[in-house]
């Protein structure tokens, strides 16, 4: 998944930590039945893993973009 192939390079050792928590707070609630505490730990996760997800977007743009010249996108 995207953590294993960008985590170490996009990550630094709390940030990973965080949402590695997240993830196992998410599983450990989604074995119960409290679906407030449920949406609690998505939101949690959400808001952890969003700036890996903006991270993750921007490397691959530069990667796309590499070699091309603006005006191939005019």
């Amino acid at each position: 998944g995207a953590l294993a192939a960008d985590g170490d390079a996009l990550l630094n050792s709390e940030e990973r930590a965080a949402i590695d928590a997240a993830a196992v707070a998410l599983r450990e609630a989604r074995a119960g039945e409290d679906h407030r505490r449920i949406k609690q730990t998505i939101d949690a996760l959400d808001k952890v893993t969003a700036e890996f997800a903006a991270r993750r977007m921007n490397a691959n743009i530069k990667k796309a973009l590499a070699g091309h010249k603006l005006e191939e996108f005019g």
